[in-house]
């Protein structure tokens, strides 16, 4: 989980822009907020599977690529066990400044860009174990989650030292969380319709209307380059993956108060 708590937390939930920025290492995500942000649940249900359809879309027009191999879940694992803590880059107090390219550096090329963004896509979209039933359950659903978000900050942070992101027209290195904050404002009321049909018949629900629409959004009204919409589009589903890991897991806010209230007891 992170290192952002709202001022009250008995009153807000933390907007997606912070969502998106969090900082990921090993544990669960019990946070006072999960209460909070279920009223936005069919939202994040709906955004994720918008999300994933445009990213699918994006990468298969870009470069006809064959299927990558299984990517491996070793070095990401490893850095969880060992109590790294993971960030994007466009994270507050992250490396967002656009460091200045080296002489003669040149972009990385597109097919490569594209061949390691679904590598990516194709290790955070398996499917995490369902409803856990004991505490081992809990244990292995919360890692995979953690797994997967570490696994999309090593993306980002790999998109965003290359020259396609830095050198970009679009600043979404700065940007970034800014534009997912505010898109996923604009189409909430589309990822609701689509959160709530899937949730009844999953067969049913087709975000690939929405998708198209989310990526003219990106591509004419933001301007952004092939590269650059790929990196605003992972930064949308990390934060979404954040807040359904904040509902996945227990509320702490009946234990916030009464610490709150004892300490205040204890000052007296």
């Amino acid at each position: 989980m992170a290192y952002y708590y709202p001022p009250d937390a008995d009153a807000m939930a933390p907007e997606f822009f912070w969502l998106c920025q969090m900082n990921v290492f090993d544990g669960f995500w019990a946070t006072p907020w999960s209460k909070l942000l279920e009223s936005k649940r069919s939202a994040y249900l709906g955004a994720s599977r918008v999300i994933k359809k445009a990213l699918v879309t994006v990468l298969e027009a870009l470069y006809d690529l064959p299927d990558p191999d299984s990517p491996s879940t070793d070095n990401v694992l490893r850095r969880l066990y060992e109590g790294h803590v993971s960030q994007p880059p466009y994270a507050v107090g992250g490396s967002r400044q656009r460091p200045a390219p080296e002489d003669g550096e040149e972009p990385v090329p597109m097919e490569e860009f594209c061949s390691t963004a679904r590598q990516t896509l194709m290790f955070v979209t398996q499917a995490v174990g369902g409803s856990p039933t004991t505490t081992l359950d809990s244990f292995r659903v919360c890692t995979e989650r953690n797994a997967q978000l570490m696994k999309l900050d090593e993306w980002l942070c790999y998109a965003g030292k290359s020259t396609n992101i830095t050198l970009g027209k679009g600043r979404v290195l700065e940007r970034a969380a800014f534009l997912a904050h505010l898109l996923m404002e604009c189409f909430e009321e589309d990822f609701i319709k689509i959160g709530n049909v899937y949730q009844d018949r999953p067969e049913a629900s087709m975000p690939s209307a929405c998708a198209r629409l989310l990526m003219h959004c990106l591509r004419c009204v933001f301007a952004l380059d092939d590269a650059e919409q790929l990196f605003v589009l992972f930064a949308m589903l990390r934060g979404d993956k954040v807040a359904q890991s904040i509902l996945g897991d227990t509320s702490t806010a009946g234990l916030d108060r009464l610490l709150r209230n004892e300490v205040m007891v204890l000052l007296v």
